[in-house]
């Protein structure tokens, strides 16, 4: 559970920060494997690592999006920045 209470509040901070849902899923991804790691669950770091390499695969188009500034914020409907 500490690990993903790390993810929660990663994400919370990036969604807060910059309003995007899709960057804040993938920053706490990301964090993740070093918070397994840091609580002594290798095993489960190295899944998560395969996890997190999924979750940027699938996330593609929104990496693009946000690369491309076209991404849609939290609150707002199909509209970017």
């Amino acid at each position: 559970w500490p690990a993903a209470i790390s993810f929660c509040v990663v994400w919370l901070l990036v969604a807060w920060q910059s309003r995007y849902s899709s960057a804040a899923a993938l920053a706490a991804s990301a964090t993740t494997p070093g918070a397994l790691w840091w609580i002594h669950r290798p095993h489960e770091a190295a899944l998560f690592i395969v996890l997190t390499l999924l979750v940027f695969i699938m996330h593609r188009a929104n990496i693009k999006r946000l690369i491309n500034g076209t991404e849609t914020l939290i609150g707002k409907s199909g509209s970017p920045k």
